[in-house]
Parts: C-alpha cells; sequence; structure tokens
C-alpha cells in the first residue's frame, strides 16, 4: 500500500471513529453528517467522497468490527490442527459475542441486529 493509500485509509478510519463516537455520545437519528465532519477534521464534501450518508459509515464500522472479530477467530484456528479442538474453539469464540456496538457496551449479535432495524 503506498502512502496516498494509507492516508485515504486513515482518513476513512478516523471518520468511521468519529461518527461512532457521536453516535454513542448522542445515537444515531441526533448525529449529523456535518458534525462528523467537523470532528473528523474533513470538508463535508471530503466526507460525501468517502461516505453517502450515515447508515453507509455504520456499515463501515461494522465491516471493521466484522473483519476484526474474524481475525480474532482465524488465530484461534491456528493455534491447533485438530478438528475437535477447532470447532470447540470457534463455538467458544462465538459464544462470546462480544462486539462492540455503537451504544459503547458490549452487545451479542441479536442486540447488533435489532440495533440495525431501528435505524
Amino acid at each position: 500500500m503506498n502512502r496516498r493509500e494509507r492516508k485515504k485509509e486513515e482518513t476513512r478510519e478516523n471518520i468511521i471513529d468519529c461518527a461512532a463516537s457521536f453516535f454513542r455520545e448522542k445515537g444515531f437519528q441526533e448525529t449529523s453528517m456535518e458534525e462528523i465532519a467537523k470532528k473528523s477534521d474533513v470538508s463535508k464534501g471530503t466526507l460525501y467522497n468517502y461516505f453517502k450518508d450515515k447508515e453507509s459509515i455504520l456499515v463501515g464500522y461494522f465491516q471493521v468490527v466484522i473483519a476484526d472479530y474474524g481475525k480474532q477467530i482465524k488465530e484461534k484456528f491456528t493455534e491447533s490442527k485438530d478438528m475437535n479442538k477447532r470447532y470447540t474453539l470457534f463455538f467458544d469464540e462465538t459464544d462470546k459475542k462480544d462486539l462492540p456496538l455503537v451504544d459503547g457496551k458490549g452487545a451479542n449479535l441479536g442486540e447488533m441486529k435489532e440495533f440495525i432495524c431501528q435505524l
């Protein structure tokens, strides 16, 4: 990844982090794109180049969370070659389901689905 691509990825991550922070503090509906742009230190035009709306930012947030969760599971899988142990590790990890949801507390997948359905 070259410097320009890294900068774009950093900007995208910063926007997602700032938006998630507002969503936790104020709530999804009460947060404006203008506030997100200001807190992210980007223009509104730049913000809209990355995300067309708040829902797109939220999707980006969940993509990051799910990708990180997938990496954790993959790391657990590489700990053992035994399929029974892998199976057990997988279900032990998925039973935890402590994924950071935008309300600032751990949430299971069911709570995440409920949150999305409320939008």
